[in-house]
């Protein structure tokens, strides 16, 4: 099978001024040649400028107007002509030699279809950081393994995720009418590939008021939201067998009630104490874990930390 080594880093971004800058240096400090690519989604603010005023080293695409994250996700597949694909948030940044363990994974595991990694979050707002572990296994066999994995975690991190370019080809595009169309593209390649993990952590991921997963859970309605999930929980699990359809409900309702949990975090600290009255409410009766240990001592820990995000 052949070698991987040609990669394209893509930044898809918008709005995001206070960060792009962080993360193309962040790329550039990689020390081996990469494509980089920055695709700015019409953005307001001074962000276009300072992709602007990199030179030859990154290319720069404006799109003509707003796009949906999915398109834009699209868009950096389309403009992907190497081997490999990163897409990294525009308010994350790749740590010191990250992507030299992706094409040592790659060589060592030429068979994978998706090599994810660990992360460490930090909190802008309180400067508080935790390491992200996703998997405690390096290779997820497609299929059962991988499916399972994918949608019962739901916590692949999107800008800690390296794909061969030939992979997307096969499997196609990101869903475009959904804010969390990643973890079903991730979970379309596990039912084919491997997927295979990265002990260390190669990412920091940035959590801020502009983070586009913590303005997609305040700028919806909780039933909006669950409407989202509940269509890309359905394409997943029709990727299961027949047989194990009802175990991989099980798997997704997991991840929702993780989630819903995540809004609550979001909803406190943006006041919206509806949301959390409505987050508790799904949780505990349309999710059926009243009686589940492991939820409350979730639901508890949230309360002591006073929904620090």
């Amino acid at each position: 099978m052949q070698n991987l080594t040609s990669l394209t880093v893509a930044i898809p971004t918008y709005n995001k001024e206070h960060y792009i800058k962080r993360c193309i240096d962040s790329v550039l400090k990689q020390n081996m040649p990469i494509k980089i690519v920055v695709i700015d989604n019409q953005s307001t603010d001074n962000t276009w400028n300072i992709i602007n005023s990199y030179g030859d080293e990154i290319i720069k695409i404006q799109n003509n107007t707003n796009v949906w994250m999915g398109w834009n996700w699209n868009k950096c597949i389309d403009n992907c002509s190497t081997e490999l694909l990163m897409i990294l948030h525009a308010d994350d940044e790749l740590m010191d030699g990250a992507l030299q363990s992706y094409l040592d994974f790659f060589t060592s595991n030429p068979e994978v279809g998706l090599i994810h990694a660990g992360s460490i979050f930090i909190n802008e707002d309180t400067h508080k950081e935790f390491i992200a572990v996703s998997d405690s296994q390096i290779i997820r066999k497609h299929w059962i393994d991988a499916l399972n994995k994918i949608i019962g975690d739901a916590n692949i991190i999107c800008s800690s995720v390296i794909v061969p370019k030939r992979i997307y080809d096969e499997v196609w595009y990101f869903l475009v009418d959904s804010l969390s169309s990643d973890i079903e593209m991730w979970a379309r390649i596990g039912k084919k590939y491997d997927i295979g993990y990265i002990m260390n952590n190669t990412v920091r991921v940035y959590v801020n008021d502009s983070s586009t997963w913590k303005s997609s859970l305040l700028g919806r309605n909780v039933d909006v939201i669950l409407k989202d999930w509940d269509m890309l929980n359905n394409k997943m699990i029709s990727y299961y067998h027949l047989s194990d359809q009802k175990q991989a409900k099980k798997y997704s309702n997991k991840a929702i009630i993780a989630w819903l949990l995540m809004i609550m975090m979001a909803a406190y600290s943006a006041k919206q104490y509806w949301k959390i009255a409505q987050s508790v409410y799904y949780i505990f009766f349309r999710y059926n874990a009243l009686f589940n240990p492991i939820v409350w001592h979730k639901f508890i820990s949230i309360i002591k930390r006073r929904f620090v995000s």
